[in-house]
């Protein structure tokens, strides 16, 4: 049931997701370029390979920023879509219900139930903030 409402945000979907799979490589490189700036460079006397580290240490910094960008950018609007688009999903659905459906029950219980569960997906994500190394840490403080 949520598949065909994921299904239209899915390339942005992915390209959160390739955008944190970049920033996390990016993370993990630097180790690895100082451990070839020490064996390589320092230790064998070679001052180029250190400047060439460095240069692709200094390239790596500036585009880390702009793949966390993207995993923010890309993951806020997949999810403002889907759950603007879930949110119609649930009215249409509502509105689909025959008649003797809302003689049993009160519609306004309805309608205030689709609010507050739509609420509480809309308040959920929004705990959660993306961090560095592509790691979510959820506040639990209430708003």
């Amino acid at each position: 049931m949520i598949a065909p409402i994921i299904r239209p945000h899915l390339r942005l979907i992915i390209w959160a997701g390739v955008a944190m799979v970049v920033a996390t490589a990016i993370s993990l490189a630097a180790p690895l370029l100082v451990k070839i700036a020490i064996d390589h460079g320092i230790q064998g006397r070679h001052v180029h390979t250190v400047d060439v580290v460095a240069a692709v240490y200094l390239a790596l910094v500036l585009v880390r920023p702009i793949a966390e960008r993207a995993i923010v950018l890309c993951s806020a609007r997949a999810g403002e879509r889907f759950l603007g688009d879930l949110r119609s999903a649930a009215y249409d659905k509502l509105q689909e219900l025959s008649l003797p459906f809302f003689e049993e029950t009160r519609a306004g219980v309805l309608v205030s139930r689709l609010t507050a569960d739509v609420q509480a997906l809309t308040t959920s994500p929004a705990r959660c903030s993306w961090r560095s190394s592509a790691r979510c840490s959820c506040s639990r403080s209430r708003s």
